[in-house]
This record gives structure tokens, sequence and C-alpha cells, in this order.
């Protein structure tokens, strides 16, 4: 596969390398200064590829699986090709007009059978990627989604660009640890705040406790949104999280952020009125929003809020990476509340080691209290969290005394409790202690360094 794989790049290589010399020969016919012939077809090739990436990026890729993308373009090539043998054969320089005609025929009927199968050959190449049946899969803005399900065990994944995100086997696992730690010892839960989370996992078990009164979630891609809101898969999963969020693209979040209208969520309170109809008790509003976690946090002045789960992708980007960064972690906590609690997922403290200790240095660099915790999550392995906060000293021993002294959630979960949490802090000897973290910058951003090059060296 990779001797045909890259003999076809070098293939295609070879033939975009004798564009721009026929293209000039032909055209020295018509232009008698070789400088304007260079200038001519320089400057048309470099505006054909600004508009062409701009095509690209606006609606080819985020509209079209790549298999259409390339019949779509293929088939502006061919255009071309066509008008180019028309152009020239009514000036009478094609020696044989009937051998073009045929080869332009033969062409347009391989690219329309292509192209009608396009679809179906993209699914079953894909599908070799992945054990497990495909269910859905689209291409957004930001990212490649896909939804996979073995119906035999029940097991739905999703994945970005290639990245599984969650087994449904085990998400209680991680999104319990991510949420309950946090939740159930904040001293309040009026106003919570979600970085990331599109899947709805989060949001679901947040909206457990009855004592919100608004829930604002951030998440760059509206697709990973509409996913979960609309499919039934994911909506059985989800526990129907979006069913009551009002769902808006924000784009000056400084103007909108305030004022930003929400839908509320109601629960039946278990009452009947006189005519037998259930009952509805509000239980918060939330809203959601379409932006970088970044810009938001920005544009937030003076805003608190009580409880901030955050459920970034791991850091194995540039784009990532600064999510993670100091400078983002003095964002965080200049939003959150004096005796508020956030929490974070933070890599693999065995896979991913230096990275997961460089998370935890990076938060206490920015003002924060980050207490280590761990759990096995089977289908990605050991895997950290930290739990955050702001203070000082005595902030932290009251939290421990609160931590130690905590005997039950005060909402149904289904697989953490303060025990499991207890235990979760323990390390083994030498877990907490690296030899190349360090604190992540976005002008330092070592922790790019430390996820790509050290990380998932061991499986």
């Amino acid at each position: 596969y990779q001797f045909t794989s890259l003999g076809l790049v070098a293939f295609i290589g070879l033939l975009v390398g004798f564009e721009i010399p026929l293209v000039m020969r032909i055209n020295e016919r018509y232009t008698t200064s070789l400088k304007d012939n260079a200038a001519w077809i320089f400057g048309l090739d470099y505006v054909g590829s600004f508009v062409g990436a701009i095509v690209w990026i606006l609606w080819l890729l985020p509209n079209y699986p790549l298999t259409e993308i390339s019949f779509v373009v293929a088939g502006a090539n061919f255009l071309v090709a066509m008008a180019t043998l028309a152009y020239f054969s009514a000036k009478g320089n094609v020696r044989r007009p009937v051998i073009g005609a045929i080869c332009l025929a033969l062409t347009a009927g391989g690219l329309i059978y292509g192209y009608s199968n396009n679809r179906a050959w993209n699914l079953s190449m894909e599908q070799k990627f992945y054990e497990d049946n495909i269910i859905h899969s689209q291409t957004s803005t930001f990212q490649h989604i896909v939804l996979t399900e073995d119906a035999r065990l029940g097991n739905v994944q999703l994945w970005l660009n290639g990245k599984k995100q969650f087994s449904s086997l085990d998400e209680g696992i991680y999104h319990d640890l991510l949420v309950h730690p946090a939740m159930s010892l904040a001293e309040s839960h009026a106003q919570v705040l979600i970085l990331g989370g599109g899947d709805g996992f989060a949001l679901r078990e947040v909206l457990k406790y009855k004592d919100l009164e608004g829930v604002t979630l951030v998440d760059l891609d509206p697709a990973v949104v509409e996913l979960a809101k609309t499919n039934p898969v994911m909506r059985r999963l989800n526990g129907n999280a979006f069913d009551d969020a009002r769902i808006k693209v924000v784009t000056d979040p400084a103007v909108e952020v305030d004022g930003f209208l929400t839908n509320p969520v109601y629960m039946q309170t278990g009452e009947f009125d006189s005519n037998g109809v259930p009952e509805l008790e509000k239980i918060t509003d939330v809203r959601v929003m379409h932006l970088d976690a970044s810009n938001f946090l920005s544009s937030l002045s003076g805003r608190r809020f009580d409880v901030i789960i955050i459920d970034f992708p791991d850091p194995g980007s540039a784009a990532l990476v600064k999510l993670y960064s100091k400078q983002m972690f003095q964002r965080i906590r200049s939003c959150l509340a004096p005796n508020g609690l956030l929490s974070i997922q933070a890599t693999s403290p065995y896979h991913a080691k230096d990275a997961y200790l460089t998370i935890g240095n990076t938060m206490r660099a920015a003002g924060l209290g980050a207490i280590p915790y761990h759990d096995n999550v089977p289908s990605f392995g050991e895997w950290g969290w930290y739990l955050g906060y702001r203070g000082n000293k005595q902030r932290a021993e009251k939290l421990e005394e609160e931590i130690q002294a905590q005997e039950s959630y005060p909402v149904e979960t289904g697989y953490a409790n303060p025990d499991v949490f207890r235990a979760a802090r323990v390390f083994g000897n030498g877990w907490l202690t690296g030899e190349r973290d360090g604190v992540n910058t976005l002008t330092d951003p070592v922790l790019l360094n430390l996820y790509l090059n050290y990380a998932w060296r061991i499986d």
C-alpha cells in the first residue's frame, strides 16, 4: 500500500510539475515577452490557488466527503480541458480533435460513474479503519466525525480525526470522575460552566443536580453538538441532555454573552394536577455557545462560575495545547468563584506521565490548587484528572477535610462515589515525579513536545 500510495503521489506531482512549463510554452505564441508570459502565468496560478483554497475550506470540506471532493475537483479540471480543446480546435491547432473528443467522452463517463458511487466507496474505504460498523460519518469545518457501533456488544464509540473520544461501555467511569467530585464538593451549583463536552455526557451528569440556576456549555464545533442533539443513538446515551438547550452561534461574545437567551430545562416533580397532567419543576437554564473557549473566557468581565468542568481533547496539536497553557488557566481562575471548584481531564498519568504532570504544574503556576486523581477507564487505560480550586493553604486544608468527611454524593451515579474518589487520589511510588515535566505557556508550549514525543510509548 505504501509503495502504491507514494508512487501515485509522485506521479501526480510529476504531472503538476509539467503544468506551468507546458502552459508557458503554449503561451509563447501569444506573448512575445518572457517577463509578461511568466507574470501572467504565475499570477493567475497564485490567484487560482487562493480561490481554490477558499472554496476548499468554506464549501467543499465542510459539506462533502473527500472522495466526492476528488470528483468535484476533477470535474472542474475536466471542464477546463474541454474548453481548452474546443478553443484550440476552433483555431486549427489540434491535429486529431476526434481523438481528443473521444478521450473527453471517456473521461466524462468515468467521472459520472465515480461521482455516482463515491459515497459507497468512501464508506467502504473508511470502514477499513474501524472494527465496528460506521453509523455516522461527516467532516465539519473543524474535524472529521465518525460514530461506530458494535450491535452485538451494544458498544458505541465516537471518533474525532481518527481518535477515540468515548466508548459507551465505560464512558460513565470517565464522566462520573470528571463531574461529580467537583459538583459534590462545591458550595454552590448556581452557575456551572462546561468547556468542551459537545457530546452532552458531562451535561447529562451536571443536570442531575437540582439547585442549578444556569449551565453554559462552550464547544467550538457545532457539528458535534448537532450530532449529540439529533442522532437517536447519541440522544439515548446522553439522556437527551440538549433537548431544552437553545443552540446559538456567537460571533461576538463580548456583546452577546450576557444577553444570551436560553430555554429552561424542566423535570417532572412526581405530582399531578387535577387533570392528571404531571407537574413540572424548572431545573435550570442551559445555553450552548460555539466559539473558541479562550475567546469566551476573555469576554467575561467579572462574571464568575461556581463550578467549571473542562473536557478538552488531549493536547496533541498546536491549536489544542494552548488550551492547557498558563495564560488559559489564569483566565479560568479569574472566572472561578472564590470558593468554586473546577475539574479537568488531563490525559494519562501512566501513558503520558510528563504531559499529565505538566498540566498540574501549569495550573499551580497560574495560581490554582491542583489535586491529582486517576482511575482505569478500560477503553483508554489509566486516566487522570485534576480537581482545581482558588485560595490559599487554609482553603486547601478545608477542602481536604470535606473530601475525607464526605459519605455520599447527593445524586445517583453509575460508578463514582466518595470512596472511589478518595482511592483515585492514591498514586504509586514515582507516579507524581517526572523527568521532563514543566510549565506550559503560549510562548513555550512544552506540553506539545511532551505529548507528541514522549506520550503513549507504553500500550
